[in-house]
């Protein structure tokens, strides 16, 4: 996440982003909760490393719970064109969320975001929903 972005989100700093739903729930960390109409959720976990994007995609969350007794994989996206699409076509909009959006704090409470007096109002799984709607006609 480049500080341009940051600043047309209003943030002051981001150190790790993560979007899960359960992280919301289980695990006191810093990052963003998208709490909506589908409980399944992305994996998807983006690293800004010095300007050089670093994307992984897993089976599920990184909690104690999910990987007691469990297999579960986490890879890297080795695609330069995918780590791009992934952060202008998912992540674009996951961050963009300002209706069902959660801002995980570090002391374990949570400030539901919403959209500022000029800024329209974005729901991704909703822009999600349309967006599959429309490829569906298209085929």
């Amino acid at each position: 996440m480049t500080r341009a972005e940051m600043d047309a989100l209003g943030w002051d700093s981001c150190d790790i982003i993560i979007v899960t739903g359960d992280a919301y729930v289980d695990h006191p960390s810093f990052g963003m909760a998208i709490i909506g109409r589908f409980l399944e959720h992305s994996r998807i976990y983006y690293f800004s490393n010095e300007g050089k994007p670093k994307i992984y995609l897993g089976s599920a969350d990184l909690m104690p719970r999910n990987l007691n007794r469990r297999v579960e994989v986490l890879f890297p996206v080795e695609s330069t064109e995918l780590t791009r699409r992934i952060r202008t076509h998912i992540l674009k909009v996951l961050m963009e969320d300002n209706v069902k959006a959660r801002l995980m704090l570090p002391d374990g409470n949570n400030r539901h975001l919403k959209p500022r007096s000029e800024r329209t109002a974005r729901n991704a799984q909703e822009i999600f929903i349309k967006a599959a709607h429309q490829r569906s006609k298209e085929t």
